[in-house]
C-alpha cells in the first residue's frame, strides 16, 4: 500500500494541522478553523476545549479539498498570505563596518577537556550523534545495537551491547546513566482500488512509526532498554540542554485509508473521489491525530507495561490564524535521566523541515507554498506560482518543564539547513533571529532579522541581493556577523554585517571557484570551508578545503586552500562527520573516492597531476591547519572498506568508527595501532 507521489508531496510539504485529546477548558474562547468556508477562526492560538467541535472544522476542511487523489493530489496545503507575514524589504548593501567580532572557537561542552564531543552549532546544545564518548568509553550506534566500547586499555573492547528497536537513522543523547535512542520507522498509503471497485477497505493504511528508547547506560553489564516510546510520525531532529531533551516530531494523518484509482479514467477517478469522502465522513477524530504506544520494561521485571494514548492533548496545541494541512508537529520533552514518560507534548499546526536551538528557545521551520493565483480567463497563460517562503515557529524553553509554543513568522526564501538559523540579542535585550534564505523566483539570497512584534515574528531588518543568479550553499552566523555561501559557477563568500537589527549589511565579498558546503569557526577570525573545488564552468572537480581570515569583513582573504581531486566528503552535508581538535590543530574528514582521471580547466578528463590525489579510496583524511598551510597528517582506512562515519578523539588516540568497525589510531601520525569488529 504506496501512496501516490503526489499524494506524498501534499502531505509532507503542508503546514500541519492536529489536536489529540479532549479538554474542558472551561472560560477559553473556542478556537475554530479558517477553512475558507464558513468556519471561520474564532480566537488565533487558543486551546481547543471540544474535540467535537475541532473534527467538524477538520472535516470541512478535508471535504473541501479531497479529490480521486487524496488532498487535491498535489502541493494543495500551503502557507497564505494572511499567516504570520511581514512586509519584504527592499535590497541594501551599504559600506564595511569599522571592526569585526571575533568568530569564538566552537567546541562540545559535554565532555572532557581531552575528549571530542559532537560537533554541534551553538556550544552547550547538544544535538543526537551516532557516537556519544567520555574519557572511559564511546557509545557507539551500530549495526542496530547501542554498543558500548571501553577504551581505558591499549586496545578498544565492546564491553557490552543491547538491540534497538527496529528503525532507521538511528542516534542517541546521554545524560547520567541513561541514554535516550531516537529511530524513525516506516509506514504504508492509501490503497489501490481493483477496476472500479474499491480494494478490501478492512486493510487500513500503516502510519510511520518513530521508537524513543531509554537504555540503562550505567554499566556495561546492564545495558538494557528500559522503557520505549513509540510515536505515529517521524523524528525531525532533536536538541538537548542540560539533562532536558527536546524532540521534535512531525505526524501526518496516515490512518486514512483513501483510495486512489487504478487508472485514468472518469468512472474511476469519481469513484475514488466519492469513496474518500465516504472515508472522511467516517471518520474519527483519533484518526486525524498521532498517538503513542509506551512499553516499559524495568530490569528486573516480569512482564513488559503496556501504556497508549493521544500524544498532544487538546489544550497543549495552538491553531495559527488560517486552515493549513492535516498534521502535527509535536515538541517532546525528556528528563533523560528520569522515567521517560509520554513527552509532555506540545504541539502546533505546522510542518517542520529544519530545527534550530538556543538555550532558551527552539525553532522549527519549513518551506511554505503560497497559493497560486488564479489564472485569467482573458490571458492565453497561466501566472506562475510564487516563490517557496518559509514559515518559522518557536518555542519556549527555558524551563524543565514541557515547551510552549510562543510565536510564529514567515520570511521570504527557503532555508538551506539548521546554520540558516541563528538567535541573538538585540541592543535592548530583545530575543532577534537571524535567518538566510534564497529566492527561487528572484534567483537571489536574502538574510532577515526577525524579532516580536503584534503576536508574531515580524520582519526587523533585511538584506537582499546575495549571489544573483545563484543559491545558499553554506551559512554561519557568529556573533555580530554572518558568512553566506552561494553557488553556481563560482563561489562567493558573503560577509554581513548585523550589528544594527533594522540594518543588515553587506559589507564583502570574496569570489572563487567551487563552494564551501560547511562553514567551521576555528577561533582568531578564522573561518574553514569543507566543500567542493570547481572548474570556471561550474563543474566540481573533488573537496577541498579553505581557510578563510575574516578579520576585515570588507575583505575576506582566503589563506590556505587544498584539493582531493575526484573526491566528496560526508562532512559537506552532515557537520557531525566533521571533527576539529583545536589543542594540535588536527582537522580530520571521510573522504571517498573512485579515483580515475581528473577535471581540466575546460571539464575534460586528463591525467591526475595534484600532489593530493587519492585514487580509489574509502576512509577518513586527517590534516594540520594552520595559517601557514594545511598539511596531510595521514589517512585512516579500516580493512572492511567501510565507510567512515564519525571521528572522535579520546586522549592521545583517533578512534574512527563505521557501522561496522571501529579503528583506533595514534592521534599525532594517525598510524592505526587496533581494529574492532562491530558487524
Amino acid at each position: 500500500m504506496r501512496r501516490p507521489l503526489l499524494t506524498l508531496l501534499s502531505t509532507a510539504s503542508a503546514v500541519l494541522l492536529s489536536a489529540a485529546a479532549c479538554s474542558s477548558g472551561d472560560g477559553v474562547e473556542r478556537a475554530r478553523l479558517d477553512t475558507g468556508g464558513d468556519v471561520e477562526l474564532v480566537a488565533a492560538l487558543q486551546p481547543v476545549d471540544d474535540c467535537g467541535e475541532l473534527l467538524d472544522a477538520i472535516q470541512e476542511a478535508a471535504l473541501e479539498r479531497v479529490g480521486p487523489y487524496g488532498f487535491d493530489g498535489g502541493l494543495a496545503f500551503t502557507v497564505g498570505d494572511e499567516f504570520a507575514g511581514a512586509e519584504i524589504a527592499g535590497d541594501a548593501r551599504s559600506s564595511a563596518p569599522t571592526a569585526s567580532a571575533a568568530i569564538p572557537a566552537q567546541t562540545t561542552p559535554t565532555t572532557a577537556a581531552d575528549v571530542s564531543g559532537t560537533n554541534v552549532q551553538e556550544e552547550g546544545i547538544d544535538e543526537p550523534d551516532l557516537v556519544k564518548a567520555d574519557a572511559e568509553r564511546l557509545l557507539v550506534v551500530a549495526g542496530g545495537e547501542l554498543r558500548w566500547i571501553d577504551v581505558t586499555g591499549p586496545e578498544p573492547v565492546e564491553a557490552g551491547s543491547v538491540v534497538l528497536p527496529e528503525g532507521f537513522a538511528q542516534q542517541l543523547l546521554v545524560a547520567g546513566d541513561r541514554a535516550l535512542v531516537l529511530s524513525s520507522g516506516s509506514g504504508g498509503g492509501p490503497m489501490p482500488l481493483e477496476g472500479d471497485v474499491v480494494a478490501d477497505s478492512g486493510i487500513s493504511a500503516e502510519p510511520t512509526a518513530t521508537a524513543i528508547a531509554q537504555v540503562d547506560v550505567s554499566a556495561p553489564d546492564a545495558l538494557a532498554v528500559i522503557d520505549t516510546l513509540e510515536v505515529e510520525g517521524s523524528i525531525l531532529d532533536a536538541r538537548m540542554v542540560g539533562d532536558t531533551a527536546r524532540v521534535v516530531v512531525t505526524s501526518a494523518p496516515d490512518q486514512l485509508a483513501f483510495v486512489y484509482p487504478s487508472r485514468p479514467s472518469p468512472e474511476a477517478e469519481a469513484l475514488a473521489e466519492a469513496t474518500n469522502r465516504e472515508v472522511i465522513e467516517g471518520s474519527a477524530v483519533e484518526d486525524w491525530l498521532p498517538s503513542y504506544r509506551r512499553i516499559t520494561d524495568p530490569p528486573g521485571s516480569d512482564e513488559a507495561v503496556v501504556d497508549e494514548g493521544p500524544l498532544v492533548a487538546c489544550d497543549a496545541m495552538a491553531l495559527p490564524t488560517e486552515f493549513s494541512g492535516f498534521g502535527t508537529l509535536s515538541v517532546l520533552t525528556f528528563d533523560v535521566p528520569d522515567e521517560l514518560g509520554t513527552g509532555d507534548a506540545t504541539g502546533v499546526l505546522a510542518d517542520g523541515q529544519h530545527v534550530y536551538a538556543s538555550a532558551d528557545h527552539l525553532y522549527v521551520a519549513t518551506t511554505a507554498y503560497p497559493e497560486a493565483p488564479e489564472a485569467d480567463p482573458e490571458q492565453d497563460f497561466t501566472p506562475l506560482p510564487p516563490a517557496p517562503e518559509t514559515a518559522i515557529h518557536r518555542f519556549a524553553t527555558d524551563s524543565a518543564g514541557p515547551a510552549s509554543y510562543e510565536v510564529s513568522g514567515r520570511v521570504r526564501g527557503r532555508l538551506l539547513d539548521q546554520f540558516s538559523m541563528s538567535e541573538a540579542a538585540g541592543p535592548d535585550g530583545a530575543t532577534l533571529l537571524r535567518v538566510a534564505t534564497t529566492d527561487d523566483l528572484t534567483q537571489e539570497s536574502y538574510v532577515t532579522v526577525l524579532g516580536d512584534g503584534d503576536g508574531e515574528l515580524g520582519e526587523i531588518g533585511q538584506v537582499g541581493g546575495l549571489g544573483e543568479g545563484e543559491e545558499i550553499y553554506s551559512v554561519r552566523f557568529l556573533g555580530d556577523m554572518g558568512y553566506v555561501v552561494t553557488f553556481r559557477q563560482t563561489d562567493p563568500l558573503y560577509t554581513v554585517d548585523l550589528s544594527d537589527p533594522a540594518d543588515p549589511t553587506v559589507v564583502g565579498e570574496l569570489e572563487l571557484l567551487g563552494y564551501s558546503a560547511y562553514l567551521h569557526p576555528l577561533g582568531g577570525d578564522l573561518l574553514l570551508g569543507v566543500g567542493q573545488d570547481a572548474t570556471a564552468s561550474g563543474r566540481t572537480t573533488g573537496t577541498q578545503l579553505s581557510l578563510f581570515d575574516v578579520s576585515d569583513p570588507a575583505r575576506p582573504e582566503r589563506l590556505q586552500q587544498v584539493a582531493i581531486p575526484g573526491a566528496t566528503s560526508a562532512a559537506e552535508y552532515d557537520h557531525h562527520a566533521f571533527l576539529s581538535w583545536p589543542d594540535t590543530g588536527l582537522v580530520v574528514l571521510p573522504v571517498q573516492s573512485y579515483g580515475g582521471g581528473c577535471i581540466g580547466p575546460t571539464d575534460e578528463i586528463v591525467p591526475c597531476e595534484d600532489e593530493f590525489t587519492l585514487g580509489p579510496f574509502t576512509g577518513a583524511v586527517g590534516f594540520h591547519v594552520t595559517t601557514d598551510g594545511i598539511d596531510e597528517v595521514g589517512r585512516v582506512v579500516h580493512d572492511d572498506g567501510s565507510v567512515l562515519a564519525r571521528s572522535v578523539v579520546v586522549g592521545d588516540t583517533l578512534y574512527t568508527v563505521s557501522d561496522t568497525s571501529l579503528v583506533a589510531s595514534d592521534l599525532t601520525t594517525l598510524a592505526p595501532q587496533a581494529t574492532l569488529d562491530l558487524a
